[in-house]
């Protein structure tokens, strides 16, 4: 199901796009847990008519979403939350912000399991997605990572909001468990 058809039909608000640089507050909480972010960060926008006119690398997913996606030095989430920001402004600018869905920044750990922080616009909140596998998620591991971060991010408190981005652009697939 596409991101924005769970909303119900009603008006998109306004995106929260300052939420975004609060991720480089969690490095340290991140890296002391082991995850160093892959160096990629991706901004989903819902399915439009035109193409948004912004510099990075372009794809579409299977719900016709389209996926703006950065690279930074690997690990460096100051550059990454200040790139995917920009990317934000510049669509606003572009009168293009109530398209603007999610922001995507994938992780490693030392056994090469991935994990992602989430950042919906619309509620101005993070979560982490950890798959698991062959579109399976190590829930407790992602209740581990709200906890952890909950002092540095704000989180999202409804975890029927967790969705997961399988195949998201930077994401790297799980091993199967």
């Amino acid at each position: 199901m596409p991101l924005y058809s769970r909303r119900g039909g009603r008006a998109p608000s306004a995106a929260q796009l300052d939420g975004l640089l609060d991720l480089a507050n969690a490095g340290l909480v991140l890296g002391n847990d082991g995850w160093i972010s892959n160096g990629t960060g991706s901004v989903c926008l819902r399915p439009a008519e035109t193409t948004p006119v912004v510099s990075a690398e372009m794809s579409t997913d299977e719900f016709g979403h389209t996926w703006l996606t950065r690279r930074a030095a690997k690990g460096d989430l100051a550059m990454m939350a200040s790139e995917l920001r920009g990317i934000c402004a510049s669509l606003e600018e572009a009168g293009s912000g109530k398209s603007l869905l999610c922001a995507l920044v994938p992780f490693r750990n030392s056994a090469d399991d991935a994990m992602a922080m989430i950042y919906r616009f619309k509620r101005g909140a993070w979560y982490p997605f950890v798959p698991a596998g062959d579109h399976k998620r190590d829930n407790s591991r992602e209740l581990g990572l709200q906890a952890a971060l909950s002092d540095q991010l704000t989180i999202e408190p409804d975890l029927t909001k967790w969705s997961p981005l399988w195949g998201a652009p930077g994401m790297p697939v799980a091993p199967a468990s």
